[in-house]
Order: structure tokens, then sequence, then C-alpha cells
């Protein structure tokens, strides 16, 4: 006999709002209220939380859960993104004889960045800043990002 893999009546199974899902979608509904996801995220930060969901069917949700006005998507400029890396000061001991210029963290390697204009767009100024910025860096500014509302559900 096969085990059951879901049990109706299970405390923790998970509950799905029928005329929510009537009204904006059921994997809209999944989304919403069954994810919960440390805002903001990334649509690959989503796909981690639906790994039932293909990252097609993610980026079709999320699409669709900002034409309903759910979620919105978020566009950081690079002063934000110095700003939000600036704050942090990465815990390595210390270790190392370069400053970063954003974080003020001691490191071994420092890499040189274009900033505020990348390379690509005819900068000439860089900044010495830790990998561990530079990538944060990247990760904010090159790919899409989400919160969801307040108020949504």
């Amino acid at each position: 006999m096969n085990p059951r893999l879901f049990i109706l009546n299970e405390p923790t199974a998970p509950r799905l709002n029928p005329a929510l899902a009537c009204e904006i979608g059921l994997n809209e509904t999944i989304f919403l209220t069954l994810v919960n996801i440390p805002q903001p995220f990334k649509t690959i930060d989503a796909c981690r939380y639906l790994p039932f969901f293909s990252k097609s069917t993610v980026h079709r949700t999320l699409i669709s859960l900002i034409d309903k006005g759910y979620i919105e998507q978020i566009a950081f400029t690079s002063g934000e993104i110095k700003t939000l890396l600036s704050d942090r000061h990465y815990n390595l001991n210390d270790f190392g004889a370069c400053v970063c210029e954003w974080c003020q963290s001691r490191v071994l390697v420092i890499q040189d960045h274009h900033y505020p204009v990348p390379r690509g767009a005819g900068g000439v100024d860089t900044v010495k800043i830790c990998p561990n910025c530079h990538a944060g860096y990247h990760y904010l500014k090159d790919s899409e990002t989400f919160k969801i509302l307040g108020g949504a559900i």
C-alpha cells in the first residue's frame, strides 16, 4: 500500500481560497498565499520558493500579479544601490590590506568597478570595491526585483 502524499484534513496542508483563485488565477493565488519570500525579491528567489513551477511559469505569474496590482517591480538607481551596499560592513575580521570604498571592509582582493557610468556607456571613473559589494551591485542592478504590495490579499 502506498502512503498518502496529501491528506486533506492535515493541519499543515496548504489551503487555497477558491474565490481568490477564481478572481486572480490559481498560480497567482499559490504565489501570494503559500510563498513567504523575504522582501524585496528576484525571480530566482521566487523559483527557489516554488520549485514545482518552471522559471517561465514564475515569470508569467509575476507579470500577471504586476498587471493586477498585487506586486510591483522595483528598479534601483546606481546611487540607491551604492547607499544600500555602503550601509553594510562585511565582518571579515578586517583581514587584508585593501579597503573597500563603499563598505569600508578590509579585504584581500579589491576590484576596480566603473561607477557611476558603466564602461559600456563610456564611463571612465572607477571605484575600488570588494567582491561582495561588486556582486551585490550587479545582483541588484542587472535583474528584475519585485515586492508584494501591502494589503495585496
